[in-house]
């Protein structure tokens, strides 16, 4: 299956060309059948676990190492712009470690792949660990667990499959870890799945050092099970561990598919995991857009309250909190704007949202619950919330929110008065079986139709439709606003060149990027 979903991005690419191809390979292009072909020798070593020796050189596909240890022993040789190749269809036993290495702004070290394209990925039954190193891209792994620790700044991560293994029963506590005061992360564009615990990608505090600063989480695809927690969590700063350190800040989670249930045919662990995004500890400067989540136990989207400027945008949620009877999502930031999301919670047990947090704006989104017998919001702080209107409640127009019915809410909070409620023709719960509940199809129109409008529904209002859909099928709210005090003019680290790139392909307007 997985080999077949690599065939479609292929031909898909040959369709519809992407500028992300156009890239040189070190920043994200196309996978090349020998990416090191055009380099020094000296600024390439290749490793084949089958016919390779490490008494030769490794400087060509001939003269190929054999052995991960052998990475590691000669480290220290590779300098800005060497490209570490090992051989795709092979598998490698333990942990490939990239310690110490050092690429250069616009020469950078690269950890890749080579062989044809259309083969497996390089297989490593174990972590491919980045530390201590900086401007390293590693991309087209299949492995267990992907670390940047220590330090490791201005790494991305390209294009892996990371999961637990049944070849060594070795099911990872997480899958691609941004750990230990490690900043300017870029992680894009992978497949995580099959965990024994914690979360498929997250940014954490090792037990002494809080997390580091500018970080992207980009197109990436999770499926969770019942033994993990998040999908995407952000745990980042614990003051406590680490009182003189600095807050982690920067940090933009867009565009990823995130799926808590396990999927049959891929996945060997079975069942939900709890939550689909969690921000826990403390943080500053948080960008959530365009993310589609859906299948978790518990919450789908949950937010501690020691954040300050937060902009949650353009999202669509689902199928979340159902099983266990729990809210689908929690708000609870300072300076917190929540615009153009989709919330459809099937749950008849509980309320949809919890909308707490100082400064909260709280507009354009839809907020439905397919069963009418709980409420939509079952707390908000209105003495702190600045703003809460043009909204649109449905199925039902009997909304109840905070134990009140729609007149006594409008009529009493001050909020939502030019707000909408009732029937969303055309908006729908995906299915919980079969293709929809393959997040790898995400993107794909039959899975998106689920969220547009129909063009008779009472909202339809161009881009100020409620919803993270117009009722033409245009994605709304995939805008990453500019927030006060950062810098970039507001808008932190605009990434490297794949970012910037995959963010024009997926029409996401970023300001440095946009400034018009």
């Amino acid at each position: 299956m997985l080999r077949s979903y690599l065939l479609l991005l292929v031909l898909t690419a040959c369709t519809a060309h992407s500028a992300v191809l156009d890239l040189p390979y070190p920043d994200g292009g196309t996978a090349l059948d020998d990416p090191g072909r055009s380099l020094s020798p000296e600024l390439r070593r290749y490793v084949d676990a089958q016919d390779g020796d490490d008494g030769e050189d490794g400087k060509s596909p001939s003269t190929a190492w054999k052995t991960l240890a052998k990475i590691a022993d000669k480290k220290e040789d590779f300098s800005p712009g060497t490209h570490v190749l090992l051989r795709r269809g092979q598998t490698w036993t333990g942990k490939l470690d990239f310690e110490n290495v050092h690429g250069q702004n616009g020469n950078r070290l690269v950890l890749g792949t080579y062989g044809l394209p259309l083969d497996a990925k390089a297989k490593v039954l174990g972590t491919v660990s980045v530390s201590k190193s900086s401007y390293v891209t590693v991309r087209g792994f299949d492995c267990v667990k992907l670390d940047a620790s220590s330090g490791a700044h201005h790494i991305v991560i390209y294009d892996n499959v990371v999961h637990g293994s049944r070849e060594i029963d070795e099911y990872p506590s997480n899958g691609i870890r941004i750990f230990a005061e490690s900043h300017h992360i870029a992680v894009v564009g992978n497949l995580v799945y099959d965990l024994g615990a914690n979360d498929c990608i997250v940014i954490h505090p090792s037990a002494t050092t809080n997390a580091g600063d500018h970080h992207w989480i980009l197109d990436n695809v999770t499926i969770g099970n019942s033994g993990m927690e998040d999908g995407i969590d952000l745990a980042m700063s614990e003051p406590e561990k680490d009182p003189d350190g600095p807050i982690a800040r920067d940090i933009k989670v867009v565009g990823n598919r995130v799926m808590m249930q396990a999927l049959p045919g891929l996945s060997v662990k079975t069942g939900r995991g709890s939550k689909c995004f969690t921000a826990g500890h403390e943080g500053k400067y948080i960008w959530v857009v365009g993310n589609t989540m859906g299948g978790a136990a518990h919450i789908g989207f949950k937010t501690g309250e020691p954040k300050e400027y937060f902009q949650v945008s353009g999202n669509v949620m689902f199928n979340c909190g159902d099983k266990a009877g729990k809210v689908m999502a929690e708000f609870r930031p300072r300076e917190l704007l929540t615009e153009y999301n989709t919330f459809i919670h099937t749950s008849s047990k509980r309320a949809v949202l919890v909308i707490q947090g100082i400064n909260h704006r709280f507009r354009h989104n839809l907020v439905i619950r397919s069963q009418p017998d709980n409420q939509w919001v079952t707390s908000v702080d209105k003495a702190n919330m600045s703003k809460m209107d043009n909204n649109w409640y449905g199925y039902s127009p009997d909304v109840t929110l905070c134990s009140m019915n729609w007149d006594n809410w409008v009529g009493t909070s001050g909020f939502d008065g030019n707000s909408g409620r009732g029937d969303v023709p055309g908006v729908t719960a995906p299915s919980e079986s079969g293709s929809e509940a393959d997040p790898r199809t995400w993107n794909d129109p039959d899975f998106t139709s689920h969220f547009i409008p129909k063009s008779n529904f009472s909202g339809c209002d161009g881009k100020d439709t409620p919803g993270a859909y117009d009722c033409l099928g245009n994605r709304l709210g995939l805008e990453i606003k500019p927030m006060p005090g950062l810098e970039n003019s507001g808008y932190g680290w605009e990434g490297p060149r794949l970012v910037q790139e995959k963010l024009e392909e997926m029409g996401v307007k970023f300001g440095v990027l946009h400034k018009n």
